[in-house]
Protein backbone atom coordinates (compact mmCIF):
# COMPACT_ATOMS: atom_id res chain seq x y z
CA UNK A 1 0.00 0.00 0.00
CA UNK A 2 1.33 3.42 -1.00
CA UNK A 3 2.43 6.40 1.13
CA UNK A 4 0.61 9.73 1.17
CA UNK A 5 2.38 13.04 1.80
CA UNK A 6 1.53 15.12 4.91
CA UNK A 7 -0.77 12.52 6.29
CA UNK A 8 -1.56 11.77 9.97
CA UNK A 9 -1.49 7.98 10.38
CA UNK A 10 -4.75 6.25 11.18
CA UNK A 11 -5.52 2.95 12.92
CA UNK A 12 -7.72 0.45 11.11
CA UNK A 13 -9.27 -2.82 12.17
CA UNK A 14 -9.48 -5.43 9.41
CA UNK A 15 -11.28 -8.74 9.15
CA UNK A 16 -12.02 -10.86 6.11
CA UNK A 17 -14.22 -13.89 5.54
CA UNK A 18 -13.24 -16.51 3.03
CA UNK A 19 -14.85 -19.37 1.10
CA UNK A 20 -13.16 -22.44 -0.29
CA UNK A 21 -12.90 -22.58 -4.07
CA UNK A 22 -11.28 -24.89 -6.59
CA UNK A 23 -8.08 -22.86 -6.10
CA UNK A 24 -8.18 -22.72 -2.29
CA UNK A 25 -9.44 -19.99 0.04
CA UNK A 26 -10.69 -16.81 -1.62
CA UNK A 27 -12.02 -13.52 -0.31
CA UNK A 28 -15.81 -13.30 0.10
CA UNK A 29 -16.25 -10.40 2.52
CA UNK A 30 -14.07 -7.57 3.81
CA UNK A 31 -14.73 -5.23 6.72
CA UNK A 32 -12.47 -2.27 7.41
CA UNK A 33 -13.14 0.00 10.39
CA UNK A 34 -11.25 3.12 11.46
CA UNK A 35 -10.55 3.86 15.12
CA UNK A 36 -11.57 7.40 16.06
CA UNK A 37 -9.04 8.48 18.66
CA UNK A 38 -10.37 11.99 19.35
CA UNK A 39 -13.56 14.02 19.13
CA UNK A 40 -11.91 15.83 16.24
CA UNK A 41 -11.82 12.56 14.31
CA UNK A 42 -15.55 12.11 14.88
CA UNK A 43 -16.24 15.69 13.82
CA UNK A 44 -14.35 15.16 10.58
CA UNK A 45 -16.34 12.02 9.86
CA UNK A 46 -19.59 13.91 10.51
CA UNK A 47 -18.50 16.67 8.13
CA UNK A 48 -17.89 14.07 5.44
CA UNK A 49 -21.49 12.91 5.81
CA UNK A 50 -20.64 9.45 7.19
CA UNK A 51 -22.63 9.93 10.39
CA UNK A 52 -24.37 6.56 10.20
CA UNK A 53 -21.01 4.79 10.01
CA UNK A 54 -19.90 5.92 13.46
CA UNK A 55 -20.39 3.28 16.14
CA UNK A 56 -19.18 2.37 19.61
CA UNK A 57 -18.97 4.08 23.00
CA UNK A 58 -16.78 6.74 24.61
CA UNK A 59 -13.15 5.86 24.02
CA UNK A 60 -14.13 3.10 21.60
CA UNK A 61 -15.63 5.01 18.68
CA UNK A 62 -15.03 3.67 15.21
CA UNK A 63 -16.21 4.30 11.68
CA UNK A 64 -17.13 1.56 9.24
CA UNK A 65 -15.04 2.46 6.21
CA UNK A 66 -15.77 -0.61 4.12
CA UNK A 67 -18.04 -3.62 4.51
CA UNK A 68 -18.47 -5.42 1.19
CA UNK A 69 -19.11 -8.89 -0.15
CA UNK A 70 -16.75 -10.04 -2.90
CA UNK A 71 -17.29 -12.41 -5.78
CA UNK A 72 -14.58 -15.14 -5.86
CA UNK A 73 -12.89 -15.77 -9.20
CA UNK A 74 -13.13 -19.55 -9.07
CA UNK A 75 -15.90 -22.07 -8.50
CA UNK A 76 -16.96 -22.27 -4.87
CA UNK A 77 -16.72 -25.71 -3.29
CA UNK A 78 -17.51 -24.81 0.31
CA UNK A 79 -19.02 -21.59 1.65
CA UNK A 80 -17.65 -22.38 5.13
CA UNK A 81 -20.87 -20.89 6.46
CA UNK A 82 -20.22 -22.10 10.00
CA UNK A 83 -17.24 -19.75 10.21
CA UNK A 84 -17.76 -17.18 7.44
CA UNK A 85 -21.51 -16.68 7.63
CA UNK A 86 -21.43 -16.66 3.82
CA UNK A 87 -24.15 -18.50 1.87
CA UNK A 88 -24.91 -18.99 -1.81
CA UNK A 89 -27.84 -16.59 -1.50
CA UNK A 90 -25.66 -13.82 -0.04
CA UNK A 91 -23.23 -13.98 -2.98
CA UNK A 92 -25.93 -14.54 -5.60
CA UNK A 93 -25.98 -10.97 -6.96
CA UNK A 94 -22.51 -9.87 -5.84
CA UNK A 95 -20.28 -8.60 -8.64
CA UNK A 96 -17.53 -6.78 -6.70
CA UNK A 97 -14.13 -8.21 -7.63
CA UNK A 98 -10.99 -8.49 -5.53
CA UNK A 99 -9.28 -6.05 -7.92
CA UNK A 100 -11.89 -3.40 -7.06
CA UNK A 101 -11.31 -4.01 -3.36
CA UNK A 102 -7.55 -3.66 -3.81
CA UNK A 103 -7.95 -0.41 -5.73
CA UNK A 104 -10.21 1.02 -3.00
CA UNK A 105 -7.79 0.01 -0.24
CA UNK A 106 -4.98 1.86 -2.04
CA UNK A 107 -7.01 5.07 -1.81
CA UNK A 108 -7.88 4.54 1.86
CA UNK A 109 -4.82 3.10 3.59
CA UNK A 110 -1.44 4.79 3.56
CA UNK A 111 1.99 3.36 4.20
CA UNK A 112 2.16 4.77 7.74
CA UNK A 113 -1.34 3.65 8.76
CA UNK A 114 -1.60 0.77 11.20
CA UNK A 115 -3.64 -2.31 10.37
CA UNK A 116 -4.97 -4.33 13.31
CA UNK A 117 -6.40 -7.82 13.04
CA UNK A 118 -6.33 -11.32 14.44
CA UNK A 119 -4.18 -13.80 12.50
CA UNK A 120 -3.80 -10.95 10.06
CA UNK A 121 -1.64 -12.96 7.67
CA UNK A 122 -4.76 -14.86 6.54
CA UNK A 123 -6.63 -11.64 5.74
CA UNK A 124 -3.74 -10.08 3.84
CA UNK A 125 -3.18 -13.31 1.93
CA UNK A 126 -6.84 -13.34 0.88
CA UNK A 127 -6.57 -9.69 -0.17
CA UNK A 128 -3.29 -10.40 -1.98
CA UNK A 129 -1.86 -7.29 -0.33
CA UNK A 130 1.23 -6.45 1.70
CA UNK A 131 1.35 -3.90 4.51
CA UNK A 132 4.32 -3.41 6.83
CA UNK A 133 2.76 -1.64 9.81
CA UNK A 134 0.50 -4.20 11.42
CA UNK A 135 -0.60 -5.34 14.88
CA UNK A 136 -1.65 -8.97 15.02
CA UNK A 137 -3.49 -9.64 18.28
CA UNK A 138 -2.92 -13.39 17.96
CA UNK A 139 0.82 -12.65 18.22
CA UNK A 140 0.54 -9.72 20.64
CA UNK A 141 -1.30 -11.80 23.24
CA UNK A 142 0.27 -15.22 22.77
CA UNK A 143 1.37 -17.10 25.88
CA UNK A 144 4.94 -17.60 27.07
CA UNK A 145 5.16 -20.96 25.31
CA UNK A 146 4.21 -19.33 22.00
CA UNK A 147 0.64 -20.65 22.00
CA UNK A 148 -1.90 -18.40 20.30
CA UNK A 149 -5.35 -17.75 21.73
CA UNK A 150 -8.57 -17.37 19.80
CA UNK A 151 -10.09 -13.92 19.38
CA UNK A 152 -13.20 -15.15 21.16
CA UNK A 153 -11.17 -16.20 24.21
CA UNK A 154 -9.13 -12.98 24.34
CA UNK A 155 -12.24 -10.83 24.04
CA UNK A 156 -14.05 -12.73 26.79
CA UNK A 157 -11.10 -12.69 29.22
CA UNK A 158 -9.66 -9.22 28.61
CA UNK A 159 -12.67 -7.19 27.49
CA UNK A 160 -15.42 -9.19 29.25
CA UNK A 161 -17.40 -9.30 26.03
CA UNK A 162 -18.94 -12.15 24.12
CA UNK A 163 -18.44 -12.54 20.39
CA UNK A 164 -18.97 -15.36 17.90
CA UNK A 165 -21.97 -16.68 19.82
CA UNK A 166 -23.52 -20.03 18.97
CA UNK A 167 -26.77 -18.27 18.02
CA UNK A 168 -24.93 -16.48 15.18
CA UNK A 169 -24.60 -18.00 11.73
CA UNK A 170 -20.87 -17.73 11.26
CA UNK A 171 -18.59 -14.93 12.43
CA UNK A 172 -19.43 -11.25 12.03
CA UNK A 173 -16.44 -9.60 10.40
CA UNK A 174 -17.31 -6.17 11.80
CA UNK A 175 -17.58 -7.62 15.31
CA UNK A 176 -14.25 -9.41 14.94
CA UNK A 177 -12.51 -6.34 13.49
CA UNK A 178 -13.81 -4.21 16.35
CA UNK A 179 -12.74 -6.77 18.98
CA UNK A 180 -9.17 -7.01 17.69
CA UNK A 181 -9.00 -3.22 17.40
CA UNK A 182 -10.12 -2.76 21.02
CA UNK A 183 -7.61 -5.34 22.26
CA UNK A 184 -4.77 -3.46 20.55
CA UNK A 185 -5.96 -0.06 21.78
CA UNK A 186 -6.30 -1.27 25.38
CA UNK A 187 -2.80 -2.77 25.20
CA UNK A 188 -1.41 0.55 23.96
CA UNK A 189 -3.17 2.47 26.73
CA UNK A 190 -2.55 0.08 29.64
CA UNK A 191 0.81 -1.35 28.64
CA UNK A 192 2.19 -4.91 28.85
CA UNK A 193 0.23 -5.73 32.01
CA UNK A 194 -2.89 -5.92 29.82
CA UNK A 195 -2.51 -9.57 28.89
CA UNK A 196 -3.66 -13.07 29.68
CA UNK A 197 -1.99 -14.41 32.78
CA UNK A 198 -1.02 -18.05 33.06
CA UNK A 199 -1.94 -19.70 36.34
CA UNK A 200 1.74 -19.81 37.23
CA UNK A 201 1.98 -16.03 36.79
CA UNK A 202 -0.53 -15.10 39.49
CA UNK A 203 -0.94 -18.19 41.62
CA UNK A 204 2.07 -18.79 43.81
CA UNK A 205 2.40 -21.61 46.27
CA UNK A 206 2.58 -20.20 49.79
CA UNK A 207 4.95 -22.88 51.02
CA UNK A 208 7.34 -22.35 48.11
CA UNK A 209 7.53 -18.66 48.99
CA UNK A 210 8.03 -19.35 52.70
CA UNK A 211 10.72 -21.94 51.97
CA UNK A 212 12.73 -19.40 49.96
CA UNK A 213 12.37 -16.80 52.71
CA UNK A 214 13.34 -19.16 55.53
CA UNK A 215 16.50 -20.23 53.70
CA UNK A 216 17.86 -16.69 53.82
CA UNK A 217 20.18 -15.43 56.52
CA UNK A 218 18.10 -14.28 59.51
CA UNK A 219 19.01 -10.62 58.94
CA UNK A 220 17.79 -10.82 55.35
CA UNK A 221 14.42 -12.25 56.31
CA UNK A 222 11.32 -10.04 56.67
CA UNK A 223 10.87 -8.46 60.10
CA UNK A 224 7.90 -10.76 60.76
CA UNK A 225 10.13 -13.84 60.69
CA UNK A 226 12.96 -12.12 62.55
CA UNK A 227 10.59 -11.53 65.46
CA UNK A 228 8.75 -14.83 65.16
CA UNK A 229 11.15 -17.74 65.19
CA UNK A 230 8.50 -20.32 65.96
CA UNK A 231 7.54 -23.16 63.62
CA UNK A 232 5.26 -22.99 60.58
CA UNK A 233 2.31 -25.34 61.00
CA UNK A 234 0.19 -26.80 58.20
CA UNK A 235 -2.91 -28.72 59.19
CA UNK A 236 -5.55 -30.12 56.87
CA UNK A 237 -6.79 -33.05 54.77
CA UNK A 238 -4.15 -35.32 53.26
CA UNK A 239 -5.02 -34.35 49.69
CA UNK A 240 -4.76 -30.64 50.52
CA UNK A 241 -1.37 -31.18 52.20
CA UNK A 242 -0.14 -33.11 49.19
CA UNK A 243 -1.16 -30.31 46.81
CA UNK A 244 -0.01 -27.32 48.87
CA UNK A 245 2.87 -28.56 51.02
CA UNK A 246 4.26 -31.71 49.42
CA UNK A 247 7.41 -33.54 50.41
CA UNK A 248 9.78 -30.76 49.34
CA UNK A 249 8.52 -28.27 51.94
CA UNK A 250 7.98 -30.53 54.92
CA UNK A 251 11.43 -29.66 56.29
CA UNK A 252 10.22 -26.06 56.65
CA UNK A 253 6.77 -26.74 58.12
CA UNK A 254 5.28 -29.14 60.65
CA UNK A 255 2.56 -31.05 58.86
CA UNK A 256 -0.49 -32.53 60.56
CA UNK A 257 -3.24 -34.39 58.74
CA UNK A 258 -6.77 -33.54 59.79
CA UNK A 259 -9.74 -34.60 57.66
CA UNK A 260 -12.48 -32.78 59.56
CA UNK A 261 -13.07 -29.98 62.03
CA UNK A 262 -14.41 -32.65 64.41
CA UNK A 263 -11.14 -34.55 64.36
CA UNK A 264 -9.14 -34.69 67.59
CA UNK A 265 -6.19 -33.39 65.56
CA UNK A 266 -7.72 -29.89 65.72
CA UNK A 267 -6.63 -29.74 69.37
CA UNK A 268 -3.11 -29.23 68.05
CA UNK A 269 -4.17 -25.83 66.68
CA UNK A 270 -4.80 -24.47 70.16
CA UNK A 271 -1.59 -25.95 71.53
CA UNK A 272 0.52 -24.30 68.81
CA UNK A 273 -1.18 -20.94 69.40
CA UNK A 274 -0.55 -20.82 73.15
CA UNK A 275 2.40 -18.67 74.26
CA UNK A 276 5.56 -20.68 74.77
CA UNK A 277 8.38 -22.38 72.91
CA UNK A 278 5.95 -24.24 70.62
CA UNK A 279 4.12 -21.05 69.66
CA UNK A 280 3.77 -21.06 65.86
CA UNK A 281 4.80 -18.01 63.88
CA UNK A 282 2.33 -19.02 61.16
CA UNK A 283 -0.47 -21.58 61.18
CA UNK A 284 -2.10 -22.46 57.86
CA UNK A 285 -4.98 -24.87 57.92
CA UNK A 286 -7.92 -26.11 55.95
CA UNK A 287 -10.72 -27.72 57.92
CA UNK A 288 -13.68 -29.47 56.33
CA UNK A 289 -16.91 -28.80 58.18
CA UNK A 290 -19.29 -30.59 55.86
CA UNK A 291 -21.10 -33.56 57.33
CA UNK A 292 -24.03 -35.19 55.53
CA UNK A 293 -25.66 -35.98 58.87
CA UNK A 294 -25.35 -32.46 60.29
CA UNK A 295 -27.54 -29.71 58.91
CA UNK A 296 -26.24 -26.82 61.04
CA UNK A 297 -22.48 -26.47 61.27
CA UNK A 298 -22.53 -23.15 63.15
CA UNK A 299 -22.22 -24.61 66.65
CA UNK A 300 -19.21 -26.73 65.62
CA UNK A 301 -17.50 -23.72 64.05
CA UNK A 302 -18.30 -21.44 66.99
CA UNK A 303 -16.85 -23.92 69.46
CA UNK A 304 -13.62 -24.31 67.47
CA UNK A 305 -13.12 -20.58 66.97
CA UNK A 306 -13.84 -19.76 70.61
CA UNK A 307 -11.20 -22.27 71.66
CA UNK A 308 -8.38 -20.96 69.45
CA UNK A 309 -9.21 -17.28 69.90
CA UNK A 310 -9.19 -17.72 73.66
CA UNK A 311 -5.65 -19.14 73.91
CA UNK A 312 -3.76 -17.11 71.30
CA UNK A 313 -1.62 -14.11 72.31
CA UNK A 314 -3.16 -10.67 71.81
CA UNK A 315 -0.69 -9.96 69.00
CA UNK A 316 -2.20 -12.77 66.90
CA UNK A 317 -4.21 -11.99 63.80
CA UNK A 318 -6.55 -14.52 62.20
CA UNK A 319 -7.74 -14.58 58.62
CA UNK A 320 -10.73 -16.91 58.52
CA UNK A 321 -12.27 -17.80 55.16
CA UNK A 322 -15.48 -19.75 54.62
CA UNK A 323 -15.97 -21.30 51.20
CA UNK A 324 -18.64 -23.70 49.99
CA UNK A 325 -18.69 -26.07 47.04
CA UNK A 326 -15.00 -25.98 46.05
CA UNK A 327 -14.49 -29.73 46.42
CA UNK A 328 -17.63 -30.49 44.38
CA UNK A 329 -16.61 -28.04 41.66
CA UNK A 330 -13.12 -29.50 41.47
CA UNK A 331 -14.46 -33.06 41.28
CA UNK A 332 -16.95 -32.24 38.51
CA UNK A 333 -14.36 -30.26 36.57
CA UNK A 334 -12.03 -33.26 36.53
CA UNK A 335 -14.90 -35.48 35.40
CA UNK A 336 -15.64 -33.13 32.52
CA UNK A 337 -11.99 -33.12 31.44
CA UNK A 338 -12.08 -36.91 31.24
CA UNK A 339 -15.43 -36.96 29.45
CA UNK A 340 -14.33 -34.34 26.89
CA UNK A 341 -11.15 -36.22 26.01
CA UNK A 342 -11.30 -37.53 22.44
CA UNK A 343 -10.28 -40.98 23.65
CA UNK A 344 -13.03 -41.17 26.25
CA UNK A 345 -16.22 -43.16 25.76
CA UNK A 346 -17.94 -41.29 28.58
CA UNK A 347 -20.56 -38.72 27.74
CA UNK A 348 -21.11 -35.30 29.25
CA UNK A 349 -24.76 -34.26 29.39
CA UNK A 350 -26.34 -30.83 29.54
CA UNK A 351 -27.55 -31.69 33.04
CA UNK A 352 -23.97 -32.34 34.16
CA UNK A 353 -22.83 -29.08 32.58
CA UNK A 354 -25.60 -27.17 34.37
CA UNK A 355 -24.65 -28.80 37.65
CA UNK A 356 -20.99 -27.86 37.15
CA UNK A 357 -21.90 -24.24 36.42
CA UNK A 358 -24.08 -24.17 39.53
CA UNK A 359 -21.39 -25.46 41.91
CA UNK A 360 -18.73 -23.25 40.30
CA UNK A 361 -20.94 -20.19 40.88
CA UNK A 362 -21.27 -21.20 44.53
CA UNK A 363 -17.53 -21.86 44.94
CA UNK A 364 -16.57 -18.49 43.42
CA UNK A 365 -17.81 -16.65 46.48
CA UNK A 366 -16.59 -16.83 50.06
CA UNK A 367 -16.73 -14.94 53.35
CA UNK A 368 -13.45 -13.72 54.79
CA UNK A 369 -12.87 -12.20 58.23
CA UNK A 370 -9.87 -10.61 59.92
CA UNK A 371 -10.11 -11.25 63.67
CA UNK A 372 -7.87 -10.24 66.56
CA UNK A 373 -7.25 -12.56 69.51
CA UNK A 374 -9.20 -12.00 72.72
CA UNK A 375 -6.25 -12.00 75.16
Amino acid sequence: LLPHDEYTPSIYGLDCEMVRTSQGLELARITLIQFLMTSTDRTEIHMKGAIEGIKGNEGEWYNVVMDLYVKPKNRIRDYLTRYSGITAKILENVNTSIEEIQATLLTLICEDDILVGHSLENDLRALQCVHTKVIDTSVLFRSKDGRKHSLKHLTACLLQRKIQQASQIGHCSEEDAHASLLLAVHRARLGPTFKLYDKKDHRRNLMSTLTKVRRRDILNQPMFFQRNMGPIICLGPSEWIKENVGQSHQNVAHVLECESIKSSATKAVASYLRPGSRNACLLWSKLNVNDEYEVDYSSTIDSFLSNILGVAPSSTMFLIVFQEGYADAKKLYKQRLVAKDARSTLGWSNEQEDKLKHVVDIARYCDAYWIGAAN
